[in-house]
């Protein structure tokens, strides 16, 4: 039996990709082996996002290169959707596809061996590319599922090269994402994540129109499925509607994560992005007043170009305010094609890095306050993902708590969880109650 092995970067939405790809292999008789282990095909799913990210996916294939030297190597994504060059180029890369032609990798398998010209088959995007998700894919080491329900963006926010290499918004038919979700809870995954570039557009170009409300009470009526998470979604995009459905069904886990991006108006307004500061303060509020459990998470650029000591603390003073319970923190990185990229103003690494390590520290203070608020009470549903030698487990909570757990439990099971400690080095609590259906009290 040949064997396959995938190293994926990048977002949640790749990771879906990835998954969808790894059981096409599955179907055509590949077995999926772990990163690292002998295989005949090393498929690399590059990311583009930031500059880091390239400079990850770069070093990604020259390790496979290094360490696979009779391996067929397969990279594909949005870097190789936007600069296939660089990979068809370098010695020991056999296959370069893009974001939408990297599921008919095994057609073109059939034309590669290890001593072929290495193909490069990357197209660009017309407006019309069809929504990509041919079958629902998980891998068998994973608690959570991933399911693709979107995936492109018609917003033009001037920093970002999403839209260039992922091509305009388009959505999965509800009846067959129904049909996907099935199929995951029959692979016993109690949670599903629901992943896209943009799902907070989902629908918005179906006929008839529909929205992501819709498709969740829909996903609601799968019989067996216990969790339903939700990807980062605008907040010009969170409905009313959305918070009183995630507010009253306890399958939908308390936990949204919301770009922020800047928390000053000159700034969002340098960026193109949709919203005010003063939208994002509202459907904050407006969340955890509602859902006083929630965790809500977002995403923050420090250096956008203009950016000034007065942008940054107006950014700095509102994370502050706001009762938000982690930090994903990322430096301005200029991306080619992008508006933002030739904007004046570009701010030098070293104010870059001071303000990055700021936030970080934030990040740090926002998530312990957050945790702590669960010491000795309420009861957490934690989804156990791994057992620790040492005679400890891992999981996940229902909003975002990354828990440890003493004992070793049954991989992929929900356990009722008292927090107990709170720490910089993690959260620690133990274990009342082992299989508890979403049900339990």
């Amino acid at each position: 039996m040949k064997r396959v092995s995938f190293y994926t970067l990048g977002c949640k939405l790749n990771q879906a990709e990835s998954a969808t790809i790894a059981a096409s292999f599955r179907q055509h008789g590949y077995e999926i082996v772990d990163f690292g282990q002998r295989a005949d095909i090393c498929f690399v799913n590059t990311c583009s996002v930031t500059e880091r990210a390239e400079q990850k996916s770069r070093q990604i294939v020259r390790r496979v290169i290094q360490t696979m030297p009779r391996a067929i190597v397969v990279v594909a994504g949005c870097y190789c959707q936007l600069h296939p060059e660089v990979f068809s180029q370098t010695p020991g890369v056999n296959l370069v596809l893009g974001t939408v032609n990297k599921f008919d990798v095994l057609n073109y398998l059939t034309e590669i061996t290890k001593d072929s010209t290495p193909l490069q088959l990357v197209k660009e995007l017309p407006d019309s590319t069809p929504f990509c998700n041919p079958e629902v894919g998980y891998f068998t080491n994973h608690t959570r599922a991933f399911l693709k329900i979107q995936e492109g963006c018609d917003m033009s926010c001037s920093y970002c090269s999403v839209p260039l290499s992922r091509g305009r918004s388009r959505s999965g038919l509800p009846e067959q994402l129904v049909r996907h979700a099935q199929k995951l809870v029959e692979q016993s995954f109690k949670e599903i994540v629901l992943t896209g570039v943009h799902i907070g557009a989902y629908g918005h170009d179906l006929h008839p129109r529909t929205n992501l409300v819709q498709l969740l009470k829909k996903l609601l009526a799968v019989p067996g499925l216990e969790r339903i998470r939700l990807s980062s979604i605008d907040p010009n995009e969170i409905s009313q509607e959305l918070i009183e459905l995630v507010a009253r069904e306890n399958r939908i886990c308390p936990h949204f994560h919301i770009p922020l991006q800047s928390g000053d108006d000159e700034i969002l307004q340098r960026m193109n992005r949709s919203y005010r500061v003063a939208r994002f303060r509202q459907v904050v509020n407006q969340i955890t007043q509602r859902i006083p459990e929630v965790n809500i998470g977002t995403d923050v650029i420090v250096g956008f170009p203009g950016e000034t000591d007065r942008h940054f603390e107006n950014t700095y003073r509102l994370l502050e305010e706001l009762p938000i319970g982690y930090l994903h923190v990322f430096s301005f990185s200029p991306r080619p094609g992008t508006p933002a990229a030739s904007f004046t103003g570009q701010i030098d690494q070293s104010t870059k890095k001071k303000r990055s390590q700021e936030l970080h520290r934030l990040n740090t203070q926002k998530k312990l306050a957050f945790a702590s608020k669960f010491i000795g009470g309420s009861l957490q549903q934690v989804l156990v993902e791994r057992n620790h030698s040492g005679n400890m487990a891992e999981g996940l909570s229902k909003n975002y708590l990354r828990v440890f757990i003493d004992g070793n439990y049954e991989f992929n099971q929900i356990v009722l969880v008292q927090i107990l400690q709170v720490g910089t080095d993690g959260i620690y609590g133990k274990v009342v109650k082992e299989n508890s259906r979403v049900n339990a009290d």
